[in-house]
């Protein structure tokens, strides 16, 4: 009795090609990076521009009161002194917010993952490095490409155009 129970019970057979499946599991990542660092890129792209256009805009409003501090005697030295230290501040502010919250985020989301795997909170060190300066590189190529047209501006007509 018991061995007609075996005969009649269905036996399946299944097989898996595990090169196929770690080319298809590959592929698989590959396209997650490339749309993920797609994404990375684009806000990063759309970031530089935002801080780019506020800095040459900032810089072009002020452009009657460089025009007085120039009349006044302040010299070039002294002009990119003041810039300097004006990206500096720029950059700074921006980091004293930014970095903070960029590592609430890591840790949070690594506590969410501390449910899913045992892994522990990491902070990438090296990317906010990298990215402290990559702050300061940008803040300062915008501050000297928007001092470059007010110095080679006129002081008597900035003095004279009135802002609208």
């Amino acid at each position: 009795d018991s061995n007609t129970n075996i005969l009649n019970e269905k036996v399946s057979i299944s097989t898996v090609n595990i090169k196929e499946e770690m080319k298809l599991i590959s592929n698989v990542i590959i396209v997650i990076k490339i749309l993920l660092y797609g994404f990375i890129s684009l806000v990063t792209l759309i970031g530089v521009t935002s801080v780019f256009n506020t800095i040459s805009t900032n810089i072009n409003l002020r452009r009657k009161e460089f025009a007085m501090l120039r009349s006044v005697g302040l010299t070039p030295r002294g002009f990119n002194k003041i810039l300097f230290l004006e990206s500096l501040f720029f950059g700074l502010k921006s980091l004293i917010y930014g970095i903070p919250v960029s590592i609430g985020i890591n840790v949070l989301i690594s506590l969410s993952l501390t449910s899913v795997f045992d892994t522990s909170i990491i902070i990438p060190w090296e990317s906010l490095l990298v990215s402290i300066i990559g702050v300061f590189i940008i803040v300062l190529i915008a501050m000297w490409y928007s001092a470059r047209r007010v110095k080679r501006e006129n002081i008597l007509d900035a003095l004279r155009e009135e802002n609208i």
